[in-house]
């Protein structure tokens, strides 16, 4: 009981004044990447979703702007940036609590008077094992999960009617990208 008081309390606190500084802080500029099929060459055009018109998407992909018209999209895929390493790691952070949690309620390992006993385990040591495996499995899911998870596809097959049905749909995953984020080249800035 006393490594729960040890452990737990601290851990508690600490999230509540996280959660409480949080408040304060401007919230971070979400970012989409796109994956748009095209009619014509290069076939795939892969990057940051940056700007909506009703004629054309801009993405930004290798440090420059590219225009895809409308009539040239036959599908196009909008995913958060880094949604698989979010995943992971929040999985991971997930299975470590727990497991460390299971290990720290499990207490130590008393060995009866007259017994053998080969390995006893303190809780603080089935709390790190517990943590590690535990968090390990828990990346992978959340590994699994990033990977699938809110991909948004829309299907244009070049029709501009289409794209303007959809116009408002892209438009809410666009124009997120802060200038620290793209370093375009001089040639293209001006």
């Amino acid at each position: 009981m006393k490594y729960l008081t040890r452990w737990l309390l601290p851990c508690i606190l600490g999230l509540l004044a996280y959660s409480a500084s949080a408040q304060d802080r401007p919230k971070k500029m979400r970012t989409y990447n796109v994956t748009i099929i095209t009619a014509t060459n290069p076939g795939k055009i892969h990057g940051l979703l940056y700007q909506v018109s009703d004629s054309s998407i801009v993405v930004i992909d290798d440090d420059q702007r590219i225009s895809v018209p409308a009539k040239s999209i036959q599908s196009l895929k909008i995913k958060r940036k880094a949604a698989v390493g979010r995943g992971a790691a929040v999985g991971a952070l997930t299975g470590f609590g727990l497991g460390a949690i299971i290990g720290l309620a499990s207490g130590d390992d008393e060995c009866p008077q007259g017994s053998i006993c080969i390995y006893q385990a303190t809780a603080g040591e089935k709390a790190l094992g517990g943590g590690i495996l535990l968090g390990g499995g828990g990346a992978l899911i959340g590994l699994f999960i990033g990977s699938v998870s809110r991909a948004e596809k829309i299907i244009i097959n070049g029709d501009p009617n289409t794209f303007l049905d959809n116009l408002e749909t892209i438009k809410k995953y666009a124009g997120r990208v802060s200038a620290e984020q793209i370093k375009l080249k001089e040639s293209d800035s001006k």
